[in-house]
């Protein structure tokens, strides 16, 4: 099992969201992914949630604020 992590910071535009999308394609079976948001907004981190649940990965916790970040903490299933 691995653990990855992407910090995302600045504004994310419509290509980022494919971005991210592709990078959540490196992670496999039973990895876990943190994705932390610098300033970001419930509806962005909704958006990367969706695209979570999209690509077979169970979300163990979203929320939370630490130093103006928001985390997101997930698993890809089998």
């Amino acid at each position: 099992m691995s653990d990855y992590s992407l910090d995302i910071q600045g504004n994310i535009t419509l290509s980022d969201y494919s971005i991210i999308e592709d990078y959540m394609r490196i992670v496999g079976n039973r990895d876990k992914i943190t994705i932390s948001l610098q300033d970001k907004s419930p509806e962005e981190m909704e958006m990367i949630c969706e695209i979570l649940n999209r690509d077979n990965f169970e979300i163990k916790s979203a929320g939370g604020c630490q130093d103006g970040k928001l985390f997101i903490e997930a698993f890809k299933k089998n």
